[in-house]
């Protein structure tokens, strides 16, 4: 049986390669295996959330559709984290002190969003389940996200 730990470590490096390889794709007609390849990563997160979660009947009635709802929300939040990456990319050799500062504005606007997008959904998971499973989710959410942001930020060489 796979432990959490496993869990979370091979979604990560899914969803990093999945990252690697959307911005070297572009827009050309790999666009269907990519999105195909993003609706895998979707149905392995969710789960791996279900396995971690361990819901009630009644519980995971409630709970699926905020999640879905929050997936949603914060999927437009992975989606201006890709691209400030692929500015940052487009930039690295030539980096003028104006596109640094527009890339640390965006990415600050992209942390308040994260942040402001959990305030806005928890109280509607909190309707939806026990608070102490809120809780457990937000970690598992929060994992996710850490072993995410460490794994690309290995792949992300400092600016010079």
């Amino acid at each position: 049986m796979m432990t959490k730990k496993h869990w979370i470590n091979s979604f990560v490096l899914l969803a990093v390669s999945l990252l690697i390889s959307s911005t070297a794709l572009g827009q050309d007609s790999s666009s269907d295996n990519l999105q195909i390849f993003l609706e895998k990563i979707r149905a392995d997160k969710k789960l791996f959330v279900a396995t971690v979660m361990e819901l009630t009947d009644a519980e995971a009635k409630a709970f699926w559709p905020v999640y879905d709802s929050y997936q949603k929300e914060l999927q437009k939040i992975n989606e201006a984290t890709a691209a400030l990456i692929v500015n940052f990319a487009k930039n690295y050799k030539g980096m003028s002190n104006d596109t640094a500062d527009k890339l640390i504005q965006d990415s600050l606007k992209i942390d308040e969003q994260r942040n402001q997008l959990k305030k806005n959904f928890m109280p509607k998971f909190g309707k939806a389940i026990p608070k102490t499973k809120v809780l457990r989710y937000f970690q598992v959410e929060n994992k996710i996200q850490l072993a995410l942001h460490y794994e690309l930020s290995a792949q992300i060489p400092l600016l010079r």
